[in-house]
């Protein structure tokens, strides 16, 4: 089964993708990378953690920066103890896939 625990999540005001930066684990093999996912699929990825995780703290690592070019926000989550994700999980409730760079 392959699963993700997410270390950082970065969007902004004007971006239409999300961007996840974590580990991919797929069986013995652990790789750090990035999934690209949509808003939607970023609401069910929060309400995933936040089942495990208090809210409070969980919205406290968000962290805003506004440009000229739009708003920028980033949620670091290393500090918090969040278990790792089934990549499937995250594409159930959706219909779109997730994109996955190295």
């Amino acid at each position: 089964m392959k699963s993700f625990l997410i270390q950082e999540i970065q969007f902004s005001s004007i971006s239409k993708s999300v961007k996840c930066c974590g580990i991919l684990n797929m069986g013995n093999l652990s790789l750090s990378t990035s999934l690209r996912i949509d808003f939607g699929q970023l609401n069910v990825l929060l309400n995933k953690i936040s089942r495990t995780t208090d809210s409070d703290q969980l919205y406290a690592c968000l962290k805003e920066e506004v440009t000229e070019e739009g708003t920028y926000y980033s949620m670091n989550l290393e500090s918090q103890e969040i278990v790792p994700i089934a990549l499937g999980e995250l594409n159930q409730e959706t219909h779109y896939g997730l994109r996955i760079s190295a």
